[in-house]
């Protein structure tokens, strides 16, 4: 741990004996300088001072204790280039790695705020610790005055670093330090409220801008469906906590962007719901914001994969089907595909050529041929998320509906998904006719097909029943093929 310096400024007020209390313990003092040295002991005390101030001061103050070496001349102030001077002795005098106390009683015009500027800078350039920042009070008369902590103006510098590189950078790893350093000083400070939901919260975000920065939507979606019921302890640290002001002007807008990665998914086969879908556009949105571009053409890829199993009627997620359709979409790429290819396929195939193209030119750091420059690349991939999105709104049955994108995805669906979504899959089911085989456990399960599917499975079971009919049947659908059919007219 660094030694422990404070600075001042010194005024040129005439200055009267009075009762400084700092922290309920009183110092009765002619200079706060004094009280500040003996309630916090620093092992050197630096006082700035101009040419007047140091005249009319320096006496008393080497009357209480102060050595001629502690005081540091600094010019007026009157012009840009005396505030740069006062910054830059500032500077010099404290070392790397100091604790440092800061005085703005006295600071004369606006000194003390190139003090604050002053310290920034040494928390950031020479690691210096600021422990406190105090301005104290005085009245005139007044038989005792008070000492301001005003350490937790500077929390606002760190708010603005940390809520910016969250929302800019998608990193909210400074933000959930922020959070943990307050909640433990409320304990530590002994406040009034002790802190109840601050680190939490903090270590959320942060969890949830680490999933999404790994490509990881499930925990992505699981998570962030928690987040209004994370925010009932927050709510009342933010009431009760008045230097917690920048986070209560930006938590409704973490929490709302949080909503848009928000999907009630039992497993990963979900994310192929409406809602999952949805998040994943999201997210692929978010990468752009934050310009993690690798990351958007990953998802971008992977996310248009699962669309087309979804359109196949296949299951999304397992892993040899998503490498049979990955094979089946290179097939129709390399115009090299046996069979029959759907209407919409070689839409997707243009999308997944092109994201695949890009994320292999960003994942080998553009050692090959012809390498794609990165204004290139940039701007294709904000083109090829709208054309995924488009692709979707497009081809995907029920996304623009208020209910799950089920109609396609009904081949096999889990018992814990049926009971998740029965009403939008009941919906599916009678309005589409679709047949949905429910997997159980035991291996065994249940066929859920509509009414009207079914009045139409009982009709050829009764009309097959009879050989004779079935026969007929046969015979009919044989010379249909074939041709041997009469055409009547109206009149006939």
């Amino acid at each position: 741990m660094g030694k422990l310096l404070a600075i001042s400024f010194l005024g040129t007020t005439s200055y009267e004996v009075t009762t400084y209390i700092i922290d309920k313990k009183h110092y009765q003092e002619r200079y706060i300088q004094k009280a500040i040295n003996d309630h916090y002991k620093p092992e050197k005390h630096f006082i700035f001072a101009t040419t007047f101030a140091m005249e009319k001061h320096r006496q008393g103050m080497i009357d209480c204790g102060f050595q001629v070496q502690d005081f540091v001349p600094i010019p007026d102030g009157k012009s840009e280039s005396e505030l740069w001077d006062l910054f830059g002795k500032v500077v010099k005098q404290v070392p790397e790695g100091s604790r440092l106390v800061v005085d703005v009683t006295h600071g004369f015009r606006i000194q003390p705020m190139v003090a604050l500027a002053v310290v920034v800078f040494l928390r950031f350039q020479k690691n210096v610790r600021v422990e406190a920042i105090r301005y104290g009070l005085f009245e005139k008369g007044s038989e005792t005055n008070e000492v301001l902590d005003i350490t937790s103006f500077l929390d606002i510098i760190d708010w603005t670093f940390g809520i910016r590189r969250l929302i800019e950078k998608g990193d909210g790893s400074d933000l959930a330090d922020i959070l943990k350093n307050l909640h433990g000083r409320s304990y530590k400070n002994n406040e009034l409220h002790k802190a109840k939901g601050l680190t939490n919260f903090g270590s959320y975000v942060n969890g949830i801008m680490q999933s999404l920065s790994v490509v990881r939507p499930l925990e992505v979606m699981q998570e962030a469906s928690r987040a209004r019921t994370m925010t009932d302890e927050l709510k009342l640290d933010l009431q009760m906590m008045p230097h917690t002001q920048p986070l209560q002007l930006f938590a409704e807008e973490i929490l709302q962007k949080l909503d848009e990665y928000a999907a009630p998914v039992s497993d990963i086969s979900a994310i192929y719901s409406k809602q999952g879908i949805q998040a994943q556009l999201a997210m692929i949105d978010h990468y752009l914001e934050v310009n993690q571009y690798q990351q958007a053409l990953t998802l971008i890829n992977e996310l248009l994969i699962g669309l087309a199993l979804v359109l196949h009627s296949e299951e999304t997620v397992k892993p040899n089907k998503r490498k049979q359709m990955s094979d089946r979409l290179h097939a129709i790429r390399k115009d090299i595909f046996i069979g029959k290819i759907e209407q919409w396929e070689p839409e997707i195939v243009e999308i997944i050529k092109l994201s695949s193209d890009y994320r292999n030119d960003v994942n080998h750091a553009g050692m090959r041929d012809d390498p794609k420059s990165a204004g290139a690349i940039i701007k294709q991939t904000s083109q090829l998320a709208e054309k995924t999105r488009r692709f979707v709104e497009k081809h995907i049955p029920g996304f623009e509906q208020d209910q799950v994108v089920i109609s396609k995805l009904l081949k096999n669906i889990k018992i814990i998904e049926l009971r998740d979504h029965l009403p939008e899959m009941l919906d599916q089911v009678e309005q589409n006719n679709e047949t949905l085989v429910i997997e159980r456990d035991s291996g065994e399960g249940a066929v859920l097909i509509s009414k009207k599917e079914y009045n139409s499975l009982m009709e050829t079971v009764h009309l097959l029943k009879s050989r004779a009919n079935a026969t007929r049947l046969y015979e009919s659908l044989q010379q249909m093929e074939s041709g041997e059919v009469h055409r009547i007219s109206r009149n006939e």
